[in-house]
Order: structure tokens, then sequence, then C-alpha cells
């Protein structure tokens, strides 16, 4: 009991050194930040100084990717989540990203560099067609960037490219499919998979598609042989594997 309380005492206490001293960059598990790389960086500073940016994710991550692994990010943000996954993989590993908001390839590309990744972000959609769709980009907060109209903000309408989400299975061959793309998350999990692909992370947003279509995708996944990781996941971020 004693231990947990100083250790909350710890973070509190760094918590608040951090926001006095604004530091330019700094490290989350094994990743470095650039903070002032990108007004997008600068947006999350703060949970960034916690140690809880993306944390689900980069638990669930770090159980489910291996060094040999081909993982397929749908939805990188800023690229912190990416820069995780890349450090968990070998010399055998790839890493593939993909982000439909294109503001965001600046901050994804500078937390790679900072970082001395070689990935680079492909700035598309993924879905079940190849072609174009509109996406909606949230010019106050990047995290309610969506394909759905949320009604958020100051928002503009954008066309962007669409990935076909077989012509990448069959180029990358992902082993690990990691995904947290606002509610659209529909239109790749609503997919038969591969038997090579090995495990799913992925973030639900039932605030956005609903708790009947969350209920309709884990079911789908569960039909393919996928378990359910309870203890890889937490909050709205599932882990799966087979």
């Amino acid at each position: 009991m004693f231990k947990r309380v100083l250790d909350d005492a710890r973070k509190h206490l760094r918590y608040a050194w951090l926001r006095v001293t604004q530091p330019s960059k700094l490290k989350l598990d094994s990743i470095v930040v650039p903070l002032n790389a990108t007004a997008e960086l600068r947006q999350v500073r703060r949970r960034v100084y916690a140690g809880r940016y993306e944390d689900p994710e980069r638990r669930s991550i770090k159980a489910l990717v291996r060094a040999d692994d081909s993982v397929l990010e749908i939805g990188a943000g800023v690229g912190i989540v990416s820069a995780s996954i890349a450090s968990l993989l070998g010399k055998g590993g790839r890493l593939t990203t993909y982000e439909a908001n294109p503001n965001l390839e600046r901050s994804i590309i500078a937390i790679a560099e900072a970082n001395n990744f070689a990935y680079r972000p492909r700035i598309a959609s993924v879905g079940r067609d190849k072609g174009h769709i509109q996406f909606y980009v949230n010019d106050q907060t990047f995290e309610s960037s969506s394909t759905h109209d949320r009604g958020r903000g100051i928002q503009s309408k954008i066309s962007v490219p669409q990935h076909s989400l077989q012509e990448i299975f069959d180029e990358v061959h992902p082993t690990v499919l990691v995904i947290d793309i606002e509610g659209a998350e529909s239109n790749v999990l609503s997919w038969t998979f591969p038997s090579t692909l090995r495990a799913i992370c992925v973030e639900f947003h039932p605030h956005i598609v609903g708790d009947g279509e969350v209920t309709r995708l884990v079911k789908s996944l569960l039909n393919q042989d996928f378990n359910l990781l309870l203890d890889q996941s937490d909050e709205r971020v599932f882990a799966f594997s087979r």
C-alpha cells in the first residue's frame, strides 16, 4: 500500500515538473517523442508527460507483436504507436502504416526520424474497394477527424485516396493488424482474414458506430477462430489472437 502511494506521488511530481519545464522531447517507454516538432504533437504533450498517450494500445501491442512480424497499422495518428511497434520489430520484421489525415504526415515522419526508423506513412484510407472517399478533418482536434461526419468543431471535408484491403494484404502479408480509425473499423473488420493473420489490436468506437455494430464485429472475429485476450485488452481497445 505504501509503495503504491509513493509511486503515485512520484508520478504526480514528475508530471508537475514536466508541465513547468516543457521539454522539447521526451521518452515514452523506449520511444523519443519530439514534442515541438508539430502543432499536433504539442496537442498531446500533457498525455505524453503523464505516460497516458494511447496507453491501452501500447500495452496490447507489447503483448502481441513479435520481432519477425509483418505489422499493418491502419490509423497511425501522430505516429507514437507506430514507433512503439517499430521498436518491437527485429531485422526480419516490417511495419506498414496508413493514416488518412494528411495533416498528420509530418508528425509521423518526425517521430520515425527521431528514433532512426526507416518506415514512412502511406497517406490514404483503407477499405474494401480502391478509390477515393470523403474525409472530415477536425481543425481543432485531430483525434476527432474521421470518415464519419461527427459534427464536432470546425471541420473541413476533403477527398482522400482509399487503398484496397485485399491488395494491401496481397502486398505486405501482415501477421498482426493494428487499427484505430475513429469508427471506420467496420469497413476493415467486415472481412474474412487469411489464416496468416494471427493477431489483431483494435480500438472500437461504439459512440460512433453503436454497440450493436461492435458486437457484430467481435462475433465475426470469434467466428474466424480469433480469441479475445482479456488480459491484453483495456477500455475500448481489444486484443485478439489465434
